[in-house]
């Protein structure tokens, strides 16, 4: 039986999630309540849709180290751009236009440059949290309007 879970991976996987999900729910009866169900998925949306792009990448048997910094460089864009006065939606539309040519730009790197995915992506990852340093000044991001 070990052997069998050591060279199927989908028999890893999925005793990986009976062991993260199942057994909470054995000594907590509480645990697998809609109530905790909903708020863990509420919670955890943004790493899911970050997932699905980066998955997106691993099929293609690439890795992309720069999801983190361009997603932290997305917010600190919709903060600035809210601090600045702009609507929600506009902040919103700038936001998601950033990350797509973010995006873009390193298929561009991989795919038409021919430069390995990890060299292309990590160089983007510095260039991003730079830019994201240089962005929010020297104060940082604050006073944020309400939602």
């Amino acid at each position: 039986m070990l052997k069998f879970i050591q060279n199927n991976r989908e028999a890893t996987a999925l005793l990986a999630i009976v062991c993260l999900f199942v057994f909470p729910g054995a000594l907590d009866s509480q645990y697998l309540s809609v109530q905790t169900l909903t708020m863990v998925f509420s919670s955890a949306q943004i790493l899911m849709l970050l997932a699905i792009g980066a998955t997106m990448v691993m099929l293609t048997r690439n890795i992309d180290v720069s999801v983190g910094s361009t997603t932290g460089m997305c917010a600190v864009l919709l903060g600035v751009m809210l601090n600045a006065g702009y609507s929600l939606p506009v902040a919103c539309l700038a936001t998601l236009i950033l990350g797509i040519v973010a995006g873009f730009f390193n298929g561009v790197l991989v795919a038409w440059l021919k430069i390995p995915a990890i060299v292309a992506t990590l160089e983007r990852w510095a260039c991003i949290v730079g830019s994201c340093c240089y962005g929010q000044g020297e104060n940082g991001l604050k006073d944020y309007p309400q939602a």
